[in-house]
């Protein structure tokens, strides 16, 4: 989700309740493009004196704002834009936040003192607008101190960034600002300023007016869109909640970023690295094995031909490079070659030797087929799981690897038996669980449900176990727990972007574990099956 116009307003809502008042004791940089503020203040909520951290962060991937409470260290070095904010900010007092309009803009007033012991303001500006973001410190004057990222001129763009040039907010195509609308105004969603397409989408299937819809408590949340974890301050009726119980945007923000986000890339792209090169080498050792298997066949009806060769043995003498024998099998002629440099009896030996190596082979090579074929569906498994991962799922989809013998313990201790993570949804006050990845799933289906609750899983692919905890044993499902369930099934599957995708469901007591596969793959009875499209997003109020 990005930062939009009204996640925004919130956001600089609670800032200001924070840090208004508050002085910049130090600024320092953990990295080129971040900046962490530290601020003594008032909270205008309790009262009380406190010591914070504020981060921002212009990367063009992830650009950032929040209150943070983890540990920051600052280069040895710092560059040029963090000591220009050093020598004017610090010791400066916070006398304003706001937003531009319900613009990505977040103007923070500082009101110091100068070399001439003068009372001025600087204004440091965030503009939290994806590739285009910047951190830019201006005077009382709008002209540019100095800037993050400078923008030079250039045809493409007529705004620009740079020293002593004249600041301007950058362009907005939309001209409604949402928080200004009555409940009678007509819009279009697409005039909207600083309205997010999730938000407009959610204002639609809400069924309520704009005006109603930023009226809702708010709910700081992450949720699951598609493939990927992100987070809102409003509700979002159509996507399913992943975590939610923040006490602030920032504490959400923070947990986002850290579990979801930005440890999740590093730990999800090295565990996929490592899949997909795995994947790679079975490939390769499959389709060697389908050659050896060809072969092997072939050779298997050397017996046939020994048998041929056994009744005709009488005919052949040593020095032939074939002979013709009358193929009783096939009712056909049939010739048969022959080393010249052995005797009869060796010719004979020999192939009924290759026809025996063959037979013995078409065993061993299809055990290893077998046992190829189920850990390149066991790897298929593991990495559409990590599609749907968090941190902690990543850390336990780690952990199986590791007892797996795809990863090393670089720690060589005993795994700690840490509590499994488990998603969970309430729907009519009934229990749903979600295992996003073996452990999790192993631990649901085989350990929390009990005979009578109800299991789902998509149809012939990788994906989730959902169990659906019934209340009583004599509780019938609806309509609404089955759609409900097999969505998150097929949601939570390979096949998450495709559509009418095949889900079972089928009591728990008709699962059957399967020995010795590893994974947490079942075999049933009893099934039925629906078809359900997850890309077409129900409306669960969860």
């Amino acid at each position: 989700m990005p930062y939009d116009g009204i996640l925004i307003h919130f956001l600089t809502s609670e800032l200001s309740e924070k840090l208004v008042g508050g002085k910049i004791n130090k600024i320092i940089e953990p990295n080129a493009l971040d900046l962490c503020l530290q601020i003594r203040s008032k909270d205008q909520t309790d009262k009380q004196i406190k010591n914070y951290q504020l981060f921002i962060s212009s990367s063009l991937d992830m650009p950032r704002i929040y209150l943070t409470t983890r540990k920051i260290s600052s280069f040895e070095s710092p560059k040029n834009f963090c000591m220009v904010l050093r020598k004017y900010l610090e010791r400066g007092i916070i006398s304003k936040i706001e937003q531009i309009d319900n613009d990505r803009i977040i103007v923070f007033h500082i009101r110091c003192t100068n070399e001439l012991g003068d009372n001025v303001t600087y204004l440091l500006i965030f503009e939290l607008m994806g590739r285009n973001s910047n951190i830019i410190l201006v005077n009382s004057q709008k002209i540019i101190i100095d800037a993050i990222r400078k923008l030079p001129p250039s045809e493409d763009c007529k705004r620009f960034i740079l020293p002593k040039v004249s600041y301007s907010y950058p362009p907005s195509n939309a001209t409604i600002h949402p928080f200004l609308l009555d409940e009678s105004d007509q819009y279009d969603l697409e005039l909207l300023q600083g309205v997010s397409k999730i938000a407009k989408d959610a204002i639609q299937n809400s069924h309520q007016s704009i005006k109603s819809y930023l009226q809702n408590p708010l709910k700081f949340a992450i949720y699951q869109i598609d493939k990927k974890y992100d987070f809102y301050v409003l509700p979002l009726f159509h996507y399913p909640v992943i975590q939610d119980g923040f006490d602030s945007i920032s504490m959400m923000l923070e947990v986002y970023y850290k579990d979801y986000k930005i440890i999740y890339n590093d730990k999800a792209k090295a565990l996929k690295k490592i899949i997909k090169n795995k994947i790679i080498y079975l490939q390769s050792k499959i389709d060697h094995l389908q050659s050896d298997l060809t072969v092997a066949n072939e050779n298997l009806k050397l017996n046939e031909i020994g048998i041929l060769l056994q009744a005709n043995l009488y005919k052949v003498q040593k020095g032939m490079h074939t002979i013709i024998v009358d193929d009783f099998f096939h009712n056909q002629p049939l010739e048969i070659q022959l080393d010249p440099m052995l005797d009869p009896s060796t010719n004979l030996k020999k192939l009924f030797t290759k026809a025996k190596k063959a037979k013995n082979a078409l065993v061993m090579i299809d055990l290893q087929l077998k046992i190829a074929n189920n850990e390149l569906k066991y790897l298929d498994e593991i990495s559409s799981q990590i599609d749907f991962a968090n941190n902690i799922d990543l850390e336990e989809i780690k952990m199986e690897l590791i007892k797996n013998k795809y990863l090393k313990d670089k720690n060589q201790s005993k795994p700690k038996n840490k509590k499994i993570n488990i998603t969970k949804y309430i729907l009519n006050k009934n229990e749903i669980l979600v295992g996003k990845n073996n452990i999790q799933n192993e631990y649901i289906t085989h350990k929390l449900a009990q005979s009578y609750d109800w299991w789902f899983h998509v149809k012939d692919a990788p994906g989730s176990h959902v169990v659906f905890k019934v209340p009583h044993p004599s509780y019938i499902l609806t309509e609404q727990d089955i759609r409900f369930c097999a969505n998150l099934a097929a949601s939570f599957s390979k096949f998450s972007n495709s559509s009418s995708v095949p889900v079972d469901y089928v009591l728990v007591k008709y699962l059957k574990k399967i020995p010795g596969m590893k994974g947490s793959n079942v075999t049933f009875t009893n099934n039925k099956t629906i078809y359900i499209d997850p890309s077409m997003k129900e409306k669960f109020n969860l």
